[in-house]
């Protein structure tokens, strides 16, 4: 088990540090009220490294069900509502 968590980490933890985490600092500066212009652009970028991640995730054969599982929830609930997330 803990060879499967490392392995995990080493295959999807780099896209969460030097993807995911950038994003985040960015829309932490945001108002709720105002987010930025642009937010749909780092919305989708969120998106497609947040999905990545997942699939990174995936390789290890012990997570592959969890986020494929994950990863088709989140698109169903995001086709169905035109782009808006919960």
């Amino acid at each position: 088990m803990l060879a499967t968590a490392i392995e995990s980490f080493v295959a999807a933890g780099p896209i969460t540090r030097f993807a995911n985490q950038p994003i985040n600092l960015i829309v932490t500066t945001w108002s709720a009220d105002a987010p930025s212009a642009d937010w749909t652009r780092h919305r989708d970028d969120w998106w497609r490294w947040t999905c990545d991640d997942l699939r990174a995730g995936r390789a290890v054969p012990a997570n592959r069900h969890r986020a494929e599982a994950c990863i088709g929830r989140l698109t169903l609930h995001f086709s169905a509502n035109q782009g808006e997330y919960p």
